[in-house]
């Protein structure tokens, strides 16, 4: 099973350098100015997210961590939004895939296909668009959260709604409450290369 499921990523990473032979290689993203503050607003954030998600009875906190991190991840706050709101929206749609997908009568063998059709389009357009990527991450972590934890599908659907949000909020918090210490960083260091 190992070897063949490492078969088909390999012939789906061929398939897209097939497809799309030609792509211009982005430029490295910017290295962050503050890596010790923006570590320690990861860390606070999937603290705070997990903790809330778990003290509200969520079974599936680490959904609500993972979302922490999302607008973290970009340094500007409209940025932060942006990915946010990505997110969020891409999320509500991957559900609406996830029960097309899920709610209907589909023959267990048929998730063998869409597993890495799933991961597929996830990979396709990840770089392109976040939002198109979280309509497909959704759905991808339903059906796998379903298979090692078989419980009822709605319960799955509103678990990741509800702890998206939950960590997008806090995610979003986490920067807004830390963007003086970003601030106060940035402006000693100026002050201390004009010495």
């Amino acid at each position: 099973m190992t070897f063949a499921t490492a078969s088909v990523a390999v012939l789906l990473g061929a398939l897209e350098s097939w497809l799309m032979p030609t792509q211009p290689q982005p430029s490295p993203p910017a290295q962050p100015k503050h890596p010790l503050v923006m570590s320690l607003r990861a860390v606070v954030a999937v603290l705070l997210a997990g903790t809330i998600a778990t003290a509200a009875g969520i079974g599936h906190p680490f959904w609500a961590m993972i979302a922490a991190v999302v607008p973290i991840s970009m340094h500007r706050i409209r940025h932060q939004v942006v990915r946010s709101s990505h997110r969020v929206v891409g999320t509500l749609l991957g559900l609406g895939l996830s029960a097309v997908i899920l709610l209907g009568e589909i023959p267990p063998w048929s998730l063998l296909i869409l597993l890495p059709l799933l991961q597929f389009a996830v990979e396709f357009v990840v770089g392109r668009n976040y939002a198109m990527a979280c309509i497909f991450i959704t759905p991808l972590a339903i059906v796998l959260t379903f298979l090692a934890f078989p419980v009822p599908i709605e319960s799955l659907m509103f678990d990741r709604l509800i702890e998206t949000v939950i960590g997008v909020v806090v995610g979003m918090a986490v920067s807004a409450a830390t963007y003086p210490l970003l601030r106060r960083s940035e402006t000693s260091r100026e002050g201390s290369s004009d010495d």
